[in-house]
């Protein structure tokens, strides 16, 4: 309704009119394909409550004993809300890793799996933007399926099986996304990384 308004308006000549009333209007032969979106699988989404109270809450629920934060560098470095959810998990806290860096490289994820393997890790808090909340979906494949190396993650991709890949186990350590970006990655079952060859 305001494109009618805009053109009656006067401001385009009549050809401009025409040529911009085709484009609005959807061709008889367009229509969209038919499918089905099944939403990830996610357990739930809290809000209107405190990170720290709810993450707190979601641990003890949990019986997570062993939480190891996946935190972005800056958050850790420049303020206190890394210190003040460490802080609050008191026992259960075991470690913090803030050396993955924007776009998610494989280098830093698998470092951050091995500490968290070190430390024992039965709950994963990510705590930061996306790269932050992908590093900590791709910490839990490597925790379930013991990668310990960059390489080894070649043949854990979507449909692995079907392109003759061994099957990737599902992750056996659970994990909490706390994002601070509007990234939506948090609400993606799937994560991303960055390679140097691809």
């Amino acid at each position: 309704k305001a494109w009618r308004r805009w053109l009656s308006a006067g401001r385009r000549s009549s050809r401009g009119v025409d040529q911009d009333r085709a484009l609005l209007t959807p061709k008889k032969d367009i229509s969209m394909k038919p499918g089905i979106y099944r939403p990830p699988k996610i357990e739930r989404v809290v809000f209107g409550t405190p990170y720290v109270q709810a993450s707190c809450a979601i641990a003890q629920e949990l019986n997570a004993r062993r939480v190891f934060v996946l935190a972005s560098r800056t958050l850790n470095r420049t303020t206190d809300l890394v210190a003040q959810l460490c802080a609050a998990l008191g026992d259960r806290y075991c470690g913090t890793f803030d050396e993955v860096p924007a776009h998610t490289p494989r280098e830093p994820v698998i470092a951050a799996a091995n500490r968290a393997r070190e430390m024992g890790a039965d709950l994963i808090v990510s705590l930061g933007g996306g790269s932050q909340t992908d590093a900590a979906k791709v910490v839990q494949l490597c925790l379930s399926n013991d990668v310990t190396r960059a390489e080894q993650l070649d043949s854990m991709r979507a449909g692995s099986a079907s392109l003759g890949y061994p099957p990737v186990k599902a992750p056996t350590v659970r994990m909490l996304a706390i994002p601070t970006t509007l990234s939506a990655r948090s609400e993606e079952h799937t994560s991303e990384l960055q390679s140097p060859d691809h």
